[in-house]
């Protein structure tokens, strides 16, 4: 494709929060010989195929430098294999210098062989970054784009806000240190929302953007936020790559409505806020992994949602509860009476739940 003769700009609206994957990948070989020519880059193209491990062999200053791109998955990192590549390459375009390119991140054992044979690595974040220098002025895609993507609807139905951040912290299962980014999702409007939930990103104010990795297991991941009503999530996102919030920092919230439109909300960061859960009574008394949690979550969606009076009660619920509970984490007992109160409330729910499981199958 040649993109001297297109507007970068409407492609970049679609491809950067896409990482590219929506472009072919010999498409995305020839965006990047566009970008370092609209960068006072000589560039020759390779062959698609037999290209001795080089896509591009790119001049500027007296340095020839052999370049291997690579559009991958976020989670498909590249490794070794390909870094020996670009390395041949080198050699046989007799280059200056080697670069491997790549819309996702790099091994361990890949970063160790490209210190030693001095190989220049680009991962996402650098590339991004470039292209946003480039072609936005430095602004991040979200914000450059903002007033001309996403939901009127939606953007003005909810408000999100940043509730915290804990670093430093160990994710079963995985090897290193994860940070937790605490959201609250708040419904301003007078209808019951469904949503689900995407990772968001979080972009640091030199315009580092780094998507989150998972949930945060029990927190809200998806279904319907209730009018006026808040839900608490929350993410893991690599210590490594994230590893302090700032203030002016950002985090792109994104989500898919209920006709499978992908719509996104800037939250800003302000540091001085604190994680302050908003917790309610079930939570409390039992937590959010608990079989108890996930009856009354159910009870609720299958039974109280559907009526006037039901929705009312759940609405209430959730403006009095975090107070109470507030309240009743400085004392024990009250904590013991709510558990002692909830017991018939979640016998009955049982009994409804497995009636409406039964009436389903």
């Amino acid at each position: 494709m040649d993109f001297s003769k297109v507007e970068i700009k409407n492609i970049l609206k679609s491809a950067l929060p896409r990482r590219f994957q929506d472009l072919p990948h010999t498409d995305f070989e020839d965006f990047v010989a566009q970008l370092f020519k609209d960068n006072g880059y000589e560039v020759k193209q390779t062959p698609y195929s037999g290209d001795y491990g080089a896509d591009l062999i790119i001049e500027k200053n007296n340095e020839r430098i052999a370049v291997q791109v690579k559009r991958y998955a976020q989670n498909n990192t590249v490794g070794v294999k390909d870094i020996n590549q670009v390395i041949g390459a080198r050699d046989y375009y007799k280059c200056t210098s080697a670069r491997i390119i790549t819309t996702s991140s790099f091994t361990t054992p890949g970063k160790s062989l490209a210190r030693g044979a001095i190989v220049d690595l680009w991962d996402w974040d650098s590339l991004q970054r470039y292209i946003c220098t480039t072609y936005l002025g430095g602004t991040n895609c979200y914000e450059y784009f903002a007033g001309e993507s996403g939901s009127k609807m939606a953007l003005e139905a909810f408000e999100v806000t940043f509730a915290g951040a804990d670093f430093g912290q160990r994710l079963k299962g995985m090897g290193g240190r994860w940070a937790i980014i605490y959201l609250t999702l708040k419904n301003k409007s007078d209808q019951n929302i469904p949503v689900g939930l995407a990772m968001p990103i979080y972009v640091t104010k030199d315009n580092r953007q780094i998507e989150a990795y998972t949930y945060l297991s029990g927190y809200f991941a998806g279904g319907v936020v209730y009018a006026g009503c808040s839900v608490e999530t929350a993410f893991w996102f690599n210590a490594d790559q994230l590893k302090s919030a700032q203030d002016g920092d950002t985090v792109v919230f994104r989500w898919l409505n209920e006709k499978g439109e992908s719509l996104s909300q800037n939250c800003k960061i302000h540091v001085s806020q604190r994680h302050n859960s908003k917790c309610f009574v079930v939570t409390m008394c039992y937590g959010y992994d608990s079989s108890e949690y996930r009856q009354m979550i159910m009870f609720r969606d299958r039974w109280l949602a559907t009526n006037g009076l039901g929705r009312f009660i759940v609405r209430k619920y959730y403006e009095m509860s975090p107070t109470f509970v507030a309240f009743c984490i400085k004392h024990r007992i009250p904590k013991l009476i709510s558990r002692a109160c909830l017991f018939p409330i979640i016998l009955l729910a049982r009994i409804a739940n497995s009636g409406w499981i039964k009436n389903s199958g």
